[in-house]
């Protein structure tokens, strides 16, 4: 599986100071310097398109050394890195200890399931990589198939030398060009690869990268494979000859596949549950596998997709009108994946055990389940049809929706709903249909719903008549014309069935037959085991698989009893409910001589497990009202109530079911919550949990040790590690017998990395206090101000009447800026309307607005009591400066459409950058005073360069007032000599939302997507990284942690950091800052 591709460069070169994308179609930059021992090798293209993509890099000597070998564990780096794995194995390999610069690499592999290491438990990560090595990794890496390939390893003339394991794996991954042989005809299986080859294999893998988000319309043919590794990526009017791959790193984003054709396979790895649409394409095969969690992909227009594999979660959704989805078949999934469908479907194949929810006002014409998929759920919402269903294997059919035929293959089928039409195959002895059992030779009694037995009220059996036969099915005509019934002879009266149990209750015995029929013929003896008296009994009732005799002569005195037929010569040991006297105290006791094994409890007061012992200490004495609870070995509940004189039935029920719908879910970076259907007659329930969905489960204890015993049907288990993913089961229990059902179906979720503050808003642009753990964020949608302390939590707000934009802090007050209308090109500097909110930050009160004859865009205050002002609006428009104790205006200079603005630490400087594109740049204004020292147009200046360095629109300096850090990754100086300033320093590989700053402890912080990197401030190389739960948008350094504001699943959270969290990346050269840039 595919994995979100972090960004974070194992091999950081620090001469390479873009990203790029270099493929057909797409803007290309070249690198600034070249390495100089790769001019003409084999692999140069490879080689540089990989060190422009930031996956690989060279050393400090300016060498790659192409022909270098690779160890195993430097491959599985580059694989990672170009698949994007982050999901981690909780055990790894023993040679694999913690604090390696490997063990992460390696526990993505083994998590994603690409690597599984040597017999011995080893990985062995320092040997060299071998070929037939590499192509068992390449094979599982683009989840290749043995027989989808016609090459065979004979080709090579050194196919004795290859090991037998490694064959299908050449085979495969030589047919479809990525390992290739040499000009001899030999592979070499067990030959090193170099680095060159890594790169040239997994290249060929990759195929096209696109890993930043944009829109992009390809112009010529893709002839290999493509990957897209980000979201918010528009791909349009593309061609691609190979495979599409939709990787991890998608992650929750969005992908629009707008007029493509794919004629090899589109592999989706990655996206959310809004993640990937399809506009108007042809597909030939999708396969849908993401590792945690569920995609959905939404068909539009004129898509066709011939064939869709689902391995994981999915839901799979057309457009009114869109018919998308020819076939699709549901293969290597669990009952805890849930599959939806939504829109028409022809035909689903199910192949492996799954849940499949069909939506309202959706359509599958044919539905199968194959040997494989036993125990499946199937529910059709409101309006949903379902015309044909297959059932060669067990499943559960649930829901408001209409089946319109069925043909049933398989045991242990059953359907909650009405089936209009059905077949039962003749290996089919009973099925479960609208809550009755229906077989293939029996009639179909209506009788009362499962459930208890109640003696002085059964309800009467409609008398039973022959159920008639549904016609066939035929899958390839699912709409043939009706048959007439075929009518089945009725049961033979008094046939003798084995029984279950027979209990014995007063004047009444209760035998539980195997399935429901007519028992009225069948006659009864009731004999006592010691004195060999012998009593008849007189047929009632049936009601379902219970039947109701009256014993002649009435209640029998206390004993054990034999249960027998004068037509067999089984006997059967009744379990008589019964009392006993001591001291004019009258007792509960059961007699029974057979060999199962009964437990029973009175009201809550005590327990016998032992027939042989039935007065522990614990023992009272009975009163009218009293009830007893029966466990019967584990097949049958019992339950009765002492009407002052005697045992009055309740209900004979089957065993404890099993819960259902077990849901895990994850709550913080230590808790999960767990939630499942209530079971009837249950009153605890147990919860286990593994490491492993296969591995051993153990019972989740609490804080003293003890098993976790829950009375309601949820529950939160704090007791994890942060990232930590835990399975879980859950058996239903009837306190104090004993009883306990069956663990329900795996639920499984996976703990955040850190800590979270809900952030319940909007969030347009955020400040931190100076000295206090409090961040203002402005919410530009709703019109506030929000203040939180990062400590505790808590949060309050200031409402405006206009919509604040920017914000920033000085002496006490927050200033915000109010939009009186949305920015615009056209709105030029004479017709800009604009306001300033002063805030104090001690009381948190608005102190004043202030009226500004300029659209505010971003704001900064200087030394002096100058506010300035950015405009919004216009093309070439202004900066003005207004005095902070009046609010008059001081001065203007010019500036370049709506700009960001900083002020430098030294607080009489300002640096801009604009948003325009043609080019994006940086200039500086002097201020003194108030005044611009530049004030002519354009105003100011600008940086040396002119559209040489890609620029993204945030910026930051540093505290120290060096550096500017441009979010694209790149780093400027900051100088007061005019000449230098702005100049070109360094490039730190990888782009970037926020920057903070540790400088005391001489580090840096950078946020993007899901991590954060840290860096040594010194010499600008990568130290370690931080892992985050939601998508970075701002952070914020303290003493022992980070504060990172992030999005996750559509909701803005603060992610606390801690920040002895880090993980360390792999060892890299460095050859220092370049302070006369390049």
């Amino acid at each position: 599986m595919l994995g979100r591709l972090l960004g974070r460069a194992a091999f950081i070169v620090i001469i390479f100071v873009v990203q790029v994308l270099s493929f057909s179609g797409l803007s290309y930059a070249e690198s600034q310097t070249s390495l100089n021992d790769i001019n003409r090798h084999w692999a140069e293209e490879e080689i540089k398109e990989w060190i422009s993509n930031g996956l690989i890099s060279g050393y400090a000597d300016r060498t790659f050394q192409p022909d270098k070998v690779i160890t195993r564990a430097e491959f599985i780096s580059l694989a990672n890195k170009a698949f994007g794995f982050f999901h981690k194995a909780d055990q790894t390999f023993k040679d694999v200890p913690q604090g390696k610069w490997f063990y992460n690499d390696v526990s993505k592999a083994k998590f994603t399931g690409y690597i599984s290491g040597f017999g011995d438990g080893t990985f062995r990560p320092d040997q060299p990589i071998t070929r037939e090595q590499s192509a068992k990794i390449i094979y599982q890496l683009m989840q290749l198939e043995e027989g989808t390939v016609a090459r065979d390893t004979e080709a090579f003339q050194d196919d004795q030398q290859m090991s037998a394991w490694s064959k299908p794996y050449i085979k495969a991954v030589a047919s479809k060009g990525y390992l290739k042989g040499y000009p001899d005809k030999s592979f070499r299986p067990q030959k090193p690869i170099t680095r060159a080859e890594a790169v040239a294999m997994l290249d060929q893998a990759v195929g096209q990268l696109i890993h930043q988000p944009g829109t992009y319309e390809l112009k010529n043919t893709v002839g290999g494979n493509l990957t897209i590794n980000s979201g918010g990526v528009t791909l349009k009017n593309a061609v691609i000859k190979g495979d599409l791959i939709l990787a991890a790193g998608i992650g929750e984003g969005e992908v629009l596949l707008d007029h493509v054709t794919v004629e090899g396979r589109t592999i989706v790895n990655g996206g959310g549950e809004n993640s990937i649409v399809i506009q108007d394409s042809t597909m030939n095969q999708v396969m849908v596998q993401k590792d945690l969690g569920r995609v959905r992909l939404f068909t539009k227009g004129d898509t066709s997709i011939s064939n869709t594999v689902v391995k994981s979660g999915a839901k799979l959704e057309e457009e009114q009108g869109n018919e998308a989805f020819k076939s699709v078949s549901v293969e290597s999934t669990s009952v805890n994946d849930l599959v939806q469908f939504e829109g028409t479907f022809v035909k689903v194949a199910v192949k492996a055990t799954v849940t499949i929810e069909i939506s309202d006002q959706s359509t599958i014409a044919l539905l199968e389940t194959y040997t494989g998929s036993e125990g499946s759920a199937i529910k059709l919402l409101d309006n949903a049809v379902l015309k044909v269903i297959i059932l060669q294997a067990a499943a559960k059919i649930t829901g408001e929706g209409t089946i319109l035929k069925a043909q049933i293959n398989a045991e242990g089928v059953s359907f909650e709903q009405l089936v209009k039409e059905y077949i039962l195959s003749e290996t089919v002895k009973v099925v479960l249909i609208g809550g009755k059992e229906v077989g293939s030779s029996s009639p179909v009694p209506t009788v009362p719903s499962p459930g208890a037995i109640n003696p002085q009220g059964p309800v009467s059996p409609t008398p039973a008549s022959p159920a008639p036969v549904p016609p066939a099915v035929n899958p390839e005509n699912p709409v043939s014309p009706e048959q007439p019934p075929v009518e089945q002879p009725a049961p033979e009266p008094g046939k003798v069935l084995d029984i279950r149990a027979a209990f014995i209750v007063q004047d009444k015995l209760y035998t539980l037959y195997p399935a429901t029929d007519d028992y009225s013929a069948v006659k009864w003896m009731v004999t006592n085991s010691v004195t060999q008296d012998t009593y008849q009994t007189e047929y009632d009732e049936t009601v379902q698989d219970v039947g109701i005799y009256s014993i002649s002569g009435g209640a029998l005195p206390p004993a054990a009893y034999d249960v027998t037929n004068p037509n067999s010569s089984q006997h059967y040991s009744g379990v008589m409910l019964s009392s006993i006297t001591v001291n004019d105290s009258v007792y509960a006791k059961v007699y029974y001589s057979g060999s199962e094994m009964i437990s029973y409890q009175i009201n809550d007061s005590y327990t016998v497990h032992d027939l042989g012992n039935q007065m522990p200490a614990q023992a009272v004495p009975l009163a009218a009202g009293d009830t007893l609870a029966m466990v019967y070995g584990d097949q049958f509940q019992v339950f009765a109530t002492w009407n002052g004189s005697g045992w009055e039935l309740d209900a004979i029920n089957d065993q404890l079911e099993t819960p259902t719908h077990l849901t895990a879910s994850t709550v913080s970076n230590k808790a999960i919550a767990l939630q499942w259907n209530p079971v009837a007659n249950a009153d605890q329930y147990h919860i286990y949990y593994s490491a492993t969905p296969t591995g051993d489960f153990v019972s989740l204890k609490d804080q003293n040790g003890q098993p976790v015993t829950v009375t309601g049907t949820t529950y939160v288990d704090g007791t994890n590690l942060p990232h930590t993913t835990r399975y879980y089961v859950v058996t239903a229990a009837k306190a104090g017998i004993g009883m306990e059902s069956g663990p329900s179906s795996v639920a499984f979720a996976t703990t955040y990395y850190n800590a979270h503050i809900s952030l319940d808003f909007q969030i347009t642009d955020t400040v931190r206090h100076p000295s206090e753990p409090i961040l203002y964020i402005t919410d530009k949608s709703n019109k506030k101000l929000y203040r939180i302390n990062y400590v505790t939590g808590e949060k309050d707000s200031i409402s405006f009447a206009l919509a604040p934009e920017s914000l920033t802090y000085a002496d006490g007050k927050i200033y915000v800026s109010l939009l009186k209308a949305e920015h615009s090109s056209y709105t030029f500097i004479e017709k800009q309307q604009g306001a300033i909110a002063v805030v104090d930050a001690a009381t948190f009160t608005l102190a004043g607005t202030h009226d500004i004859a300029i659209d505010p865009y971003d704001i900064a205050v200087d030394r002096s009591g100058h506010l300035y002002v950015a405009s919004g609006s216009g093309q070439w428009t202004e900066i003005r400066s207004y005095d902070l104790s009046t609010f008059a205006e001081i001065a203007a200079s010019g500036i370049r459409q709506a700009s960001y603005i900083q002020m430098h630490p030294v607080l009489n400087k300002l640096y801009t950058i604009t948003t325009d594109t043609s080019p994006r740049d940086l200039s500086a204004y002097n201020l003194t005073n108030g005044q611009y020292v530049d004030p002519s147009y354009p105003g100011g200046y600008d940086s040396p360069y002119h559209g040489d360095y890609s620029m993204a629109k945030n910026f930051t300096i540093s505290p120290d007032g060096a550096y500017i850090f441009n979010g694209f990754g790149s780093v400027f100086m900051a100088t007061n000599n005019k000449y230098d300033d702005m100049k070109y320093v360094y490039g730190l590989g990888q782009a970037f939302a926020d920057i903070a700053f540790d400088l005391p402890n001489n580090k840096f912080y950078t946020a993007e997507k899901s991590a954060v990197q840290v860096y040594d401030y010194s010499n600008f190389t990568q130290t370690g990284f931080y892992h985050l739960d939601g998508t970075a948008k701002y952070v914020f350094n303290d003493t022992d942690q980070l504060f990172v504001i992030s999005a996750l699943a559509g909701k803005n959270i603060l992610e606390i950091v801690e920040k002895d969290a880090i993980e360390v990346p792999a060892p890299v050269g460095v050859s220092g800052i370049q302070l006369d840039g390049i």
